[in-house]
């Protein structure tokens, strides 16, 4: 048999491995790239573990000797990179669905809503991701929901008072819940608070913001552009405004058990939602519904 035609061995492996390390920079170059708006150290050691991945399987296969080619080689480098790349990735994703994991996977009528769907109180939140008291806002019904023992859940409505950008994020955030569901949903609101500057900065890369979460690019785009979800955050709009809510953010405490409920206006401290639910708490106690 003549040495061309024999496997892949450790002589041809110094090759192979400059082969793989060329490769390896390439990818680690895209990964760079996708990982931009990182930490600097986060993606120092994302490229960390790709250096380490590759060489463990260079290391590996030197000993098994089970490639045919370098070209063979050099495509399971690849493979293997292209694969801890993509684990980053959801790892990233995952990362973001971490404090929504309390959002329940279906809601009663398409409803957006963190919490125990059970809870005898909700606090229905007409918010404008524009707003930047809203952004301020943002965690406080989390925090009175995640400390309340599933006593406290929170539903979202739009309320786009700030102009087209704010139309624009909230069909986004429909678009992401349309394909994502409702711990989607909670997901992108967060995001597009934090990698949107509100108040009239723009929009942003929506579509990137709606892969960073996990939703496919083309049916997002698509979801976009016909304008799928506009009638609702136009009818949740004129719903708020009905009500005497022109502001945001503007919270109505409601109790679920009784039906009463209470309009707390403006970026409002928990205090001042803990002591609305105990006044409708002591109110119904006083008409004997408590």
């Amino acid at each position: 048999m003549s040495q061309s035609s024999t496997s892949f061995s450790s002589k041809s492996m110094p090759l192979a491995i400059g082969a793989a390390v060329g490769i390896f920079f390439v990818a680690a170059i895209g990964y760079t790239a996708w990982s931009a708006n990182q930490k600097a150290d986060d993606t120092q050691q994302a490229v960390a573990q790709l250096t380490d991945a590759v060489t463990t399987l260079v290391e590996s296969q030197s000993k098994s000797q089970q490639f045919s080619s370098q070209e063979a080689f050099q495509e399971a480098v690849s493979a293997s990179i292209r694969a801890h790349a993509e684990a980053a990735r959801q790892a990233e994703v995952d990362a973001r669905y971490a404090p929504y994991k309390d959002a329940a996977d279906e809601t009663p009528e398409g409803q957006w809503i963190y919490g125990d769907l059970d809870a005898r109180f909700t606090l229905v939140e007409y918010a404008d991701t524009e707003c930047g008291y809203c952004k301020r806002f943002h965690g406080t019904p989390k925090s009175i929901v995640d400390g309340s023992n599933g006593n406290v859940n929170w539903e979202y409505k739009h309320l786009t008072v700030l102009g087209d950008t704010s139309v624009v994020q909230a069909q986004a955030a429909e678009c992401i819940g349309e394909q994502l569901g409702n711990k989607g949903f909670w997901v992108a609101i967060q995001e597009i608070y934090d990698k949107t500057g509100s108040n009239g900065t723009g929009a942003g890369n929506l579509t990137k913001l709606a892969g960073s979460v996990g939703a496919d690019d083309e049916a997002f785009q698509s979801c976009m552009a016909e304008g799928r979800h506009r009638n609702r955050i136009d009818q949740e709009t004129q719903m708020a405004r009905s009500q005497g809510i022109t502001g945001t953010p503007a919270t109505v405490v409601v109790d679920n058990q009784t039906g009463q409920m209470q309009l707390l206006a403006g970026a409002q401290p928990a205090q001042a939602f803990i002591g609305a639910m105990k006044g409708l708490v002591a109110k119904a106690a006083e008409e004997g519904e408590g």
